[in-house]
């Protein structure tokens, strides 16, 4: 990999998947309720379709972390039907 043993952790998340995410997280918590919501709902639809089509993926595992952190409705489940 690219990191050298004086890389830091800091150093080492600074344009990260995981600095965008609490970048994210920070500016989703300062929204409205409805907008949160909104924002919400339209993760919840992506993750659906990306299950309908199959691609599991990493932009997939993201929107399942998202949709466990959020939960508007509960914790994550599946119907019986799918398994």
């Amino acid at each position: 990999s690219g990191a050298s043993k004086n890389d830091t952790p800091q150093s080492l998340l600074r344009g990260s998947s995981l600095e965008v995410l609490h970048s994210f997280g920070r500016e989703y918590l300062e929204l409205a309720d409805e907008q949160r919501k909104a924002i919400y709902l339209n993760n919840r639809k992506a993750y659906n379709e990306k299950i309908k089509k199959g691609e599991y993926d990493v932009e997939m595992a993201g929107l399942f972390i998202f949709l466990n952190k959020t939960c508007f409705n509960g914790l994550y489940r599946e119907n019986k039907g799918w398994c």
